[in-house]
């Protein structure tokens, strides 16, 4: 995503799991939903970085979480804890 603002903020990889159906259905559908996510005032795609990617390594061990919900999960902890 291109366009970003402030607030509450959600992994890439989230955004990446909203796009796989519509990707799948129809370029269209694919640019519909993508035009959607980027014109909400309160959406901030969060680039992932060592210490997420460290965080979802974490919670894979731990708890055996498949990647894509470490990844949000240790994204989501980053936002909660301010250091995002």
């Amino acid at each position: 995503m291109q366009r970003v603002s402030r607030a509450d903020g959600n992994a890439v990889v989230t955004v990446m799991e909203i796009l796989v159906r519509p990707r799948r259905a129809s370029p269209r559908g694919h640019h519909t939903v993508l035009a959607f996510l980027r014109n909400q005032p309160n959406l901030r795609a969060v680039p992932l970085d060592l210490q997420m990617a460290q965080d979802a390594a974490f919670l894979r061990v731990a708890h055996r979480f498949p990647p894509p919900d470490a990844l949000i999960i240790a994204t989501n902890w980053r936002r909660r804890s301010g250091t995002s």
